[in-house]
């Protein structure tokens, strides 16, 4: 599940706290479905609810269809931004904005950090955190499409600590110690518990909503040494069945954290020929074994495997 928030509504989910102060991160999934609502809309703010122009967030750029972190205090608003047209509608993508000093805003899109921002800019009085619109006294920008997995730390997170992130890890598996809210947004209701352990609730207005979209399955496994797997099988048979043998299959081995990734996979088993295709483009020396629970046996110490939900 993950929460569907709807701009014309200007829906969103706040806490009447400042849980982060500079330097921080945000970063979350997004599924953008509306690329022209007239607007730049947020992905996750803190602000100060009693005036216009005092905030920090994490925004969709409507005009160039990118992501960027911004910040204002009275003037110009000012961002790091990711490449243009980067965002693709009703697709999932991992966004993340670290503010890493008043003169220092970085993002990363999917784990790339974009073009960082140096002015220096220092909003006060911030004391409202929330998910899909500004937190300022219009709670302006408000999102369309939906969120998933968002974390909010009271750190900057480093270009690893971002990409692993995108790689399927969840928030509270990146600097736990740090991490000042996290909302996994997909069980049903309104009210949406914090997971970080530090109360951070947030309360909905107008209504967001959960519904039955979920991110990729991203299955991470522990394998020998610091090599990194990934595998793009993007064309797949019914849910439940096996994958097209005229899948498309790609395979990458290099330095990097211990992640293996596949987009989209069924819950199902694979066919013999794409387990031989598979074990060819990977270099194993056996062949790859259904179900999903089973994938790799040379490097089964440790699985972990979980839908988006």
């Amino acid at each position: 599940m993950s929460k569907l928030y709807n701009d014309v509504l200007s829906q969103f989910d706040s806490v009447a706290a400042a849980i982060v102060s500079v330097p921080f991160t945000f970063a979350c999934w997004i599924y953008v479905d509306d690329i022209a609502p007239g607007s730049d809309m947020a992905i996750m703010s803190i602000g100060d609810p009693a005036v216009l122009q005092h905030w920090h967030q994490l925004f969709f750029d409507d005009s160039d269809d990118r992501i960027g972190a911004s910040s204002r205090a009275g003037g110009s608003a000012l961002a790091a931004v990711s490449p243009t047209n980067s965002i693709l509608i009703n697709k999932w993508h991992h966004a993340c904005g670290v503010w890493v000093a008043t003169d220092d805003r970085r993002v990363y899109l999917d784990g790339v950090r974009g073009t960082d921002q140096g002015s220096t800019i220092d909003p006060l009085n911030l004391d409202k955190t929330g998910l899909g619109s500004i937190m300022n006294s219009t709670s302006a920008a408000p999102f369309s499409g939906r969120i998933y997995d968002a974390g909010a730390w009271d750190i900057a997170l480093n270009d690893a600590e971002a990409k692993r992130l995108a790689n399927g890890a969840h928030p509270d598996e990146i600097k736990r110690g740090f991490l000042t809210g996290y909302w996994e947004l997909k069980k049903p209701g309104d009210f949406v518990i914090d997971r970080s352990g530090n109360g951070n609730h947030l309360l909905p207005t107008n209504g967001p909503i959960a519904v039955a979209s979920d991110p990729p399955l991203l299955l991470r496994t522990e394998v020998f040494g610091t090599r990194n797997l990934e595998i793009d099988i993007s064309t797949v048979a019914a849910v439940g069945g096996d994958i097209d043998t005229a899948a498309k299959r790609r395979c990458v081995w290099g330095a990097g954290l211990p992640w293996m990734r596949i987009l989209p996979i069924p819950d199902g088993t694979i066919a013999a020929a794409d387990r031989a295709s598979l074990r060819t483009y990977c270099g194993f020396a056996q062949d790859i074994a259904p179900p999903i629970s089973e994938l790799f046996p040379p490097f089964k110490r440790h699985v972990d495997a979980r839908l988006r939900m």
